[in-house]
């Protein structure tokens, strides 16, 4: 959770009534084609990901796309058994998947699934109840907010869990699940296709169907409530929050609550009037390439704006100061630090320094 006051104990002492004193993180992210780096994944161009989408039956000409940590892929449409094939090669995992489809009725509905590396990921009513669970949220708005540090934050254990809770919930309401998979979004799914009945995993979604009707339930009511069970997973340093540590000057430490803005020349740093005295604040640019950072600056004005601005920590990796640790997700607009070793300037010192900024 943010903190409810933009003020930093640690800095008290240089804080008087009239001066306030805010915080500007100036971040230049260079767009640096096919180069990887700084703790950032890199996408493998023959990768894929290939599944099924069923109901019990199969769903032919749906539209299938993966919104993920740095972008989202061309759509795959469908084949008549439900199958459909990605190429995520431009894309870094997690990704939740959607699935647009019309249904026997001409109503158009949407299912879900989580992506959690290439390989099989099927979409279903019952991956629609996963993704809820894992993330405590309606699969659809988890899509439509697509929230990168959240997705990133699932655990193995976790979906281990949410697979437990949804097998659970299913029991509730009558369905049989001896049958139910270990792994429902990766284990492999043959749909009924006109007269050609599916495996056991295509009958259970058959079961659910029913057992759902029998209950006076529909999927959004049953997605409701396995997302109202949930807590979905923690993020640690919640965006909006620097927190800086083992700084050789002890008043340094500390965690900043911090806003954050665009700069209007993506080529360089700078001000762009964007600045509020009294609240910390970071501001961004970056280019066209892969978003790697490769400056940064953190400092505050001691007095209101044109003071004179104490700096904090820089890094330049065009100066052999690397900004290891510093990472810009595209997507999310969000600006991460993960146990970042920062140089602190006008010293020889070192700073440590964890959380994220949403930068807009």
């Amino acid at each position: 959770m943010a903190q409810p006051s933009f003020y930093n104990s640690n800095l008290g002492h240089r804080m008087n009534s009239s001066s306030k004193v805010c915080l500007l993180a100036a971040v230049v992210v260079g767009l640096l084609s096919g180069c990887g780096g700084d703790g950032s994944a890199t996408a493998t161009p023959t990768a894929t990901v290939s599944g099924t989408a069923a109901t019990g039956a199969a769903i032919a000409a749906g539209t299938v796309t993966l919104k993920c940590v740095s972008g989202t892929t061309v759509a795959a449409i469908t084949g008549s058994d439900g199958s459909f094939s990605i190429d995520i090669g431009n894309v870094r995992l997690p990704c939740l998947g959607r699935l647009e489809y019309r249904d026997n009725t001409g109503a158009s509905r949407k299912l879900h699934t989580f992506v959690g590396a290439a390989g099989t990921a099927n979409i279903t009513p019952v991956t629609e109840l996963l993704v809820a669970n894992l993330l405590a949220q309606t699969a659809a708005s988890a899509f439509d907010t697509f929230d990168a540090l959240r997705s990133q934050a699932v655990t193995a254990a976790q979906v281990t869990a949410a697979v437990a809770a949804v097998k659970t919930y299913l029991a509730g309401l009558g369905v049989a699940t001896a049958n139910f998979p270990a792994d429902p979004v990766g284990s492999p799914l043959r749909a009924a296709v006109g007269g050609v009945g599916g495996d056991d995993f295509d009958r259970l979604l058959d079961a659910l169907a029913v057992r759902l009707q029998a209950n006076g339930k529909q999927l959004g009511d049953a997605v409701g409530d396995v997302a109202r069970s949930a807590t979905g997973p923690t993020v640690s340093g919640s965006p909006g929050t620097l927190t800086v540590t083992n700084a050789s000057s002890s008043s340094r430490n500390g965690s900043y609550v911090v806003s954050g803005a665009l700069f209007t020349n993506a080529d360089s740093s700078g001000f762009n009037g964007n600045t509020h005295d009294g609240l910390f604040e970071t501001e961004s640019a970056w280019g066209n390439g892969d978003h790697k950072v490769i400056k940064a600056a953190v400092w505050y004005f001691d007095g209101p704006n044109g003071g004179a601005p104490i700096v904090f920590f820089a890094c330049d990796s065009g100066r052999n100061k690397p900004c290891s640790g510093v990472t810009f997700d595209p997507v999310s607009s969000i600006l991460t630090f993960i146990n970042a070793v920062l140089p602190e300037t006008g010293g020889t010192g070192m700073v440590t320094v964890n959380g994220s900024v949403v930068v807009r």
